[in-house]
C-alpha cells in the first residue's frame, strides 16, 4: 500500500501558505484568531464578506473535502453571510450560515469524485446573506482537509502538528505533580475488566459482587478506591504484567521499549518484579520526563533516552522482545507507520503492551449514551462533590470536551484497536470503564475525603452505577492488552 505521507492531499494548518484575495475597501483582518464560542483555543482561519481563498490540491475517484466552519462572531449581519466552495469553476455547494444556527461550529464533507482527476482549483468565499448585508459577516474555519476518503481521519489528526507538540509538552510538564498520579504504578495492579473476546457483557457477565463492604486503604484516593471498586466488581483479572515480565526475564537478554514514556513510573514499577538484568528504551519528546524516568529505574535496568516524536519513530529489525504503551497510544496521529515499525522492530514472539490505553471517542470525550449516564448520576451528588477544580464552580453537568483540538489528548482513539489489529494478534486484552474515570479525575479528586463515611459512600454510589451501566451493555474505553507480533 502507498504510504500515507506521499498521498496527494491538503490540510488547513496555521502556518500554510494563504492565497487570499479582498474586494476594493474590505478591512484588513487578523488572519488567525481563536474563536471563544466554539469553546476551542485553537485558532481558526478567519475570512470576512467579500474575500476568497484559492487553493489548488489533486484530486482523484475518492477524494473527499471535509470543513468545520461557523460564525467568527458572536452576532453577523441579520441576514447572515453564504460560504461558497466551487471546484473547476463551478459551484458545489453554498451553505447560509445565520444567528440562528443550532450548533456553533458545522462540519461538512464533500465528495470529490466526480471532479476531472488531476489537479484542479478549490475557491472558498464569503458573501453576504440574501439582503446583501455585509457588515460583521465573518466566517471562521476550523477545519479544512482534502484527500482521499479513507484517510481523512488522519489527515484531520495531522493539522495544526506543532501548536499540539507545544501544548503537549507544556501540558505533561505539570500534569504529573497532580496527586492523582501518586498511585499511578497501582493502576496497572488493581485494573480489571472484561474478556474482548464477549460478545455481550450483559450476556456473559455473571452478576456484579457486592462492593458494600470495601472500605479504602490507608492513604488512598477517590480515584484509585473508586477503580480498585470497579475491579471487584466486574470480577475477571486484567493481563498480570509484572508476572510476565519477570517470566520473560528468567530467560535472559530481555530488551524492552515504552513508547509516549513520560516519567515511565509503571515501567519502573514493572522491571522491579524481576531482579534479572533487563535493557529499556525510552522514547518520549520530553527530555525533562525522560530524565526523570532514568534516575528513577533499579539498577539491573540499564536504560537509553531517546528524544523523539513517536509519529516519525525509524528502529532497526528485531530490536526487541516487548513495546510498552503505557496511556500513550491515544497520543500517536501516525497509528499505521507506528504499529509497522513496532512489528519490525520485535524479535519473533514479541509483544506489545497496552497499560491503561484510551480506546473511546477521539478527544477523550465520552459516547452521548455514557455522557447522558455520567450527568445523570453526577447531578445525584451534592454540590460539594461538585465543584470544578479548575473554575471553582459547582457544575451541573461534567464537560465533554474535545481535547484533542489543541493537543494530542484522544487524537485517534476510535483508531486504535483496528489499525493494532492489522500487524498484531490479540493474546490477553480486557476492556473496563465507561464513564467513572470522567467522575473521580482531577477536576473532582479534591472533593472527597476519605476519611469521611459520607464520601466513602459517593464513591460506593458511583462505582455502583458504572457497573450497572456497564453490565448493561455499555461501551468501556480503557483497554489492557497483551498482543503478539502477527508473522
Amino acid at each position: 500500500m502507498q504510504n500515507l505521507r506521499e498521498l496527494p492531499h491538503f490540510i488547513l494548518t496555521d502556518n500554510v501558505n494563504l492565497r487570499v484575495s479582498s474586494l476594493p475597501g474590505t478591512p484588513a483582518v487578523t488572519r488567525w484568531q481563536p474563536v471563544p464560542h466554539f469553546g476551542m483555543t485553537r485558532p481558526s482561519l478567519i475570512l470576512i464578506s467579500g474575500e476568497q481563498w484559492a487553493l489548488s490540491v489533486d484530486v482523484g475517484p475518492a477524494t473527499e473535502l471535509m470543513i468545520a466552519f461557523g460564525r467568527a462572531l458572536r452576532r453577523i449581519s441579520s441576514d447572515g453571510l453564504y460560504l461558497l466552495i466551487r471546484a473547476a469553476h463551478a459551484e458545489i455547494i453554498r451553505v447560509h450560515v445565520t444567528n440562528d444556527d443550532a450548533a456553533e461550529l458545522r462540519e461538512i464533507r464533500i465528495g470529490l469524485g466526480y471532479l476531472t482527476p488531476g489537479r484542479t482549483d478549490v475557491v472558498i468565499s464569503v458573501d453576504p446573506g440574501p439582503k446583501g448585508d455585509p457588515s460583521a459577516d465573518w466566517l471562521a474555519i476550523s477545519e479544512l482537509v482534502i484527500g482521499p476518503r479513507q484517510d481523512i481521519p488522519l489527515l484531520r489528526a495531522r493539522a495544526f502538528h506543532d501548536l499540539r507538540v507545544r501544548n503537549e509538552i507544556n501540558h505533561f510538564e505539570s500534569v504529573y505533580d497532580h496527586k492523582l498520579f501518586d498511585g499511578r504504578k497501582r493502576q496497572i495492579q488493581s485494573a480489571t475488566a472484561t474478556r474482548l473476546a464477549s460478545k455481550n457483557p450483559k450476556a456473559t457477565v455473571e452478576p456484579q459482587p457486592d462492593i458494600s463492604t470495601m472500605q479504602p486503604l490507608d492513604g488512598e484516593d477517590v480515584f484509585h478506591f473508586a477503580h480498585r471498586m470497579l475491579s471487584h466488581g466486574i470480577r475477571g483479572k486484567a493481563p498480570n504484567f509484572h508476572q510476565r515480565l519477570a517470566d520473560l526475564a528468567a530467560h535472559g537478554d530481555l530488551r524492552i521499549a515504552s513508547f509516549c514514556a513520560g516519567a515511565a513510573q509503571v515501567e519502573a514499577a514493572l522491571i522491579r518484579s524481576t531482579d534479572k538484568p533487563v535493557h529499556l528504551t525510552l522514547v518520549d519528546i520530553n527530555q525533562g520526563l525522560l530524565n526523570q524516568a532514568a534516575a528513577a529505574m533499579p539498577e539491573h535496568c540499564t536504560v537509553q533516552t531517546v528524544v523523539q516524536d513517536v509519529n516519525s519513530l525509524s528502529l532497526g529489525a528485531e530490536e526487541f522482545d516487548v513495546a510498552i504503551f503505557v496511556s500513550g497510544v491515544h497520543h500517536v496521529v501516525e497509528l499505521e507507520h507506528v504499529w509497522r515499525e513496532i512489528q519490525n522492530a520485535l524479535r519473533p514472539g514479541g509483544e506489545v503492551w497496552l497499560i491503561g490505553e484510551q480506546v473511546g471517542k477521539n478527544g477523550n470525550r465520552l459516547d452521548s449514551e455514557a455522557l447522558t449516564e455520567a450527568n445523570r448520576v453526577f447531578r445525584m451528588l451534592p454540590e460539594r462533590f461538585r465543584r470544578n477544580a479548575l473554575t471553582s464552580e459547582i457544575d451541573w453537568e461534567i464537560s465533554n470536551k474535545d481535547c484533542a483540538e489543541a493537543t494530542f489528548e484522544g487524537i485517534r482513539s476510535e483508531d486504535i484497536e483496528s489499525t493494532l489489529g492489522r500487524h498484531f494478534l490479540p493474546i490477553d486484552v480486557y476492556k473496563r470503564n465507561c464513564f467513572l474515570w470522567r467522575l473521580t479525575n482531577q477536576v473532582y479528586f479534591d472533593n472527597y475525603d476519605l476519611s469521611r463515611e459520607e464520601d466513602v459512600q459517593a464513591a460506593k454510589s458511583l462505582v455502583s452505577a458504572e457497573l450497572d451501566y456497564f453490565f448493561s451493555g455499555g461501551r468501556p474505553t480503557e483497554l489492557h492488552g497483551i498482543y503478539r507480533r502477527n508473522g
